[in-house]
């Protein structure tokens, strides 16, 4: 039997918004993948779009949802000539509410002491980060069809360096959310605005609250996955 062919999603990528690469093509949406669809996934994917449409304050957002706060948050922000495409590798994301985010984040316990250049730097803080999330939703989430919307991001400005982001809701009532950055080294959370600059999220107080870190600009984002 020969081996599946399956079209190139390159050719989609629209060089003037955010694409979406990874486990489903943006066309069919059973296409894509490292593996033909079973019938097993094809049945999970169906089980994640029914949680994202189940109510208009649902806690889930699709993959067309993350471009929308990616191209709001990110894009003024990409690396000049880069492709912008983002790898999202599932069907529809888990937005956590901001105090569930920030206890998974703190039980993580990331220890900036364990720093080790070209060992365990940033990017290895942010995919440490990002395992422990997945590894959160596989353990509380036999009833919960979705990952969590948490995932990974590369600046090259200030100087290159790579971060968590999150899209958190409220609650059910929160039918927008909000695009924050996570320095997985210190576990703070960080909003982004247009110029750049990275703000301090406070938690108890929410954006308005939020204080400028000292961090410079940022910019130059060339890498994101979710």
């Amino acid at each position: 039997m020969p081996a599946p062919v399956y079209k190139s999603v390159w050719k989609n990528v629209n060089p003037g918004k955010i694409s979406a690469l990874g486990g489903e093509g943006p066309g069919d949406p059973q296409a894509g993948g490292v593996n033909p669809p079973n019938k097993d996934t094809i049945n999970h994917r169906k089980k994640s779009r029914a949680a994202v449409k189940r109510s208009p304050g649902s806690l889930y957002v699709e993959r067309q949802g993350v471009l929308d706060h990616l191209e709001a948050t990110m894009e003024p922000l990409w690396l000049k000539d880069a492709a912008k495409v983002a790898f999202l590798g599932d069907t529809a994301y888990y937005c956590p509410p901001l105090n569930e985010a920030r206890a998974i984040v703190h039980r993580a316990a990331m220890n900036p002491n364990d720093y080790a250049t070209d060992i365990f730097d940033c990017d290895d803080y942010a995919f440490a980060l990002k395992g422990y999330f997945c590894h959160k939703a596989f353990e509380n989430g036999r009833n919960r069809p979705c990952a969590y919307a948490a995932g990974i991001v590369w600046f090259e400005e200030p100087f290159p360096h790579a971060m968590n982001w999150i899209i958190e809701r409220k609650d059910f009532s929160d039918t927008k959310g909000t695009l924050l950055f996570i320095e997985p080294q210190i576990g703070k959370f960080f909003s982004l605005d247009k110029e750049g600059v990275m703000h301090e999220f406070d938690m108890q107080k929410g954006p308005a609250a939020a204080k400028p870190a000292n961090t410079g600009r940022y910019g130059g984002i060339y890498f994101v996955t979710l």
